[in-house]
């Protein structure tokens, strides 16, 4: 759980400043996520087969004991029930990042973050061969990072024209503070086009890169920020990933009157983790793909509810949030 104070100018020569305190059980949310967005998820499906790394893993993001999270060998096909163990992730810290106006929609930053993680396991499942490394399950991670970011959208809750591109660059380090020393590289690049009257056409494309000594949790994990939805957070890990994914958003006329709070949205995409970016290859492509429903909250800033249903390979989830994928 996080909890952040953020103050952030949009005039003049800007200097934004977020201080978030890490509770319990979790994972940060993408920089590229509306500040507005607040969402519950489910999925569902059999495991398919690991073809990324020698272990797979997924977390909950919620307080207290957590869903059994699966860490299984490669060779584990569709249908078939792979070792699996109860793990609880507890997690604390703070982070701190300064964001400064460089030219016209740019902002350049600096963001500090310090957190203590202890992965929990019954002790009958020590010897399992689900069970997460020794090294991983008691850490203090440190990490000094630079925040680049364009921001030439038209709106923060719903966009209509305009792009917003992050990337993050996180140096975790011993000199910092951390027990660790690796490299996390992630960037995302959300596009936004009027199609005609009350119909808005997005694409997200972002490509998560770690590298050094990593504890499990920290890399790539498939599903994240909603890329790509229709999969369980961290059902497929690897040092690389790369998603694409397009949706179309349509609001009824406003002439129906309250009816016209109502919208409709289909989207699809697809994407990818592996060990290396030269594993990468169209045979293992994870495909997405659903559609969902909109209710209007706040005219003044358009702030939806929405609930989606995604389908992936193998897996399916319903997502319920305030506020748009991306």
């Amino acid at each position: 759980m996080y909890a952040c104070t953020s103050v952030r100018c949009i005039s003049g020569s800007v200097f934004a400043a977020v201080v978030c305190e890490i509770r319990g059980v979790g994972y940060s949310t993408s920089a590229s996520t509306p500040a507005t967005s607040i969402s519950f998820t489910r999925t569902e499906g059999s495991h398919p087969p690991l073809r990324i790394s020698s272990k797979r893993t997924q977390f909950c993001r919620s307080r207290g004991s957590c869903p059994a999270h699966a860490l299984s060998p490669i060779g584990i096909g569709p249908g078939q029930a792979p070792p699996s163990i109860p793990i609880v992730q507890d997690a604390k810290g703070f982070s701190v990042e300064g964001l400064r106006r460089v030219s016209g929609a740019f902002l350049v930053g600096l963001q500090y973050l310090y957190a203590t993680t202890t992965l929990r396991i019954d002790a009958a499942d020590d010897g399992s061969e689900a069970a997460p490394p020794e090294r991983d399950r008691s850490l203090s991670l440190a990490s000094l990072g630079v925040h680049v970011e364009a921001d030439t959208r038209d709106s923060t809750t719903y966009p209509e024209r305009g792009l917003l591109w992050n990337l993050n660059a996180d140096f975790y380090d011993n000199a910092v503070g951390g027990d660790r020393d690796f490299q996390s590289y992630k960037s995302a690049l959300n596009l936004y086009f009027t199609m005609g009257v009350r119909q808005v056409l997005a694409a997200r494309v972002s490509a998560c890169d770690v590298r050094g000594d990593s504890p499990v949790y920290t890399l790539c994990l498939f599903g994240t920020s909603n890329d790509l939805r229709g999969y369980a957070v961290g059902r497929y890990i690897g040092r690389v990933m790369l998603t694409t994914q397009v949706e179309y958003r349509y609001n009824l006329p406003e002439r129906l009157g309250f009816f016209s709070k109502f919208g409709f949205v289909v989207f699809g995409g697809v994407g990818e983790v592996a060990q290396t970016w030269g594993a990468l290859n169209s045979s293992d492509l994870l495909p997405s793909g659903g559609l969902g429903a909109r209710f209007l909250l706040a005219r003044e800033n358009q702030v939806n509810f929405r609930v989606d249903y995604a389908w992936g390979k193998g897996s399916h989830g319903v997502y319920v949030g305030v506020g748009e994928s991306f």
